[in-house]
């Protein structure tokens, strides 16, 4: 399995991870208005021991008509890269920032990093 990553939704900066020297602080921001603090991103897709694509899924899973109290968190992280690479619209997208003043509702979706947060910025 190799590196994956995203933009930051404010500044459109790459997630670089930790097995680089631009690796900085990020932030998984979340619809309640906290977020989750990633000293040093692995690359994998992990901040703060939240899956990014299971939150997904969690995330959206009524709102597409699924039950979540069926649902395990291999399906939920299923259901989340389905969503995050397909074309069914959904309402709560990863958003990420490094600034920890962000919030969820003031910012677009992040867009995948092609770099896959490693290769050249």
């Amino acid at each position: 399995m190799g590196f994956f990553s995203w933009r930051t939704a404010d500044t459109d900066e790459p997630i670089m991870n930790r097995h680089t020297r631009h690796c900085r602080p990020v932030y998984l921001l979340l619809p309640d208005g906290s977020s989750a603090f990633e000293p040093a991103y692995d690359g994998y897709g992990v901040f703060d021991g939240i899956d990014a694509y299971q939150w997904l899924g969690e995330m959206n899973a009524s709102a597409i008509g699924l039950d979540p109290a069926t649902m395990t968190e291999s399906e939920f992280r299923s259901l989340g890269l389905r969503l995050a690479f397909g074309d069914e619209p959904y309402p709560y997208p990863l958003k990420f920032s490094f600034s920890e003043t962000a919030r969820y509702d003031d910012l677009p979706a992040s867009r995948d990093c092609p770099t896959q947060g490693y290769f050249a910025i």
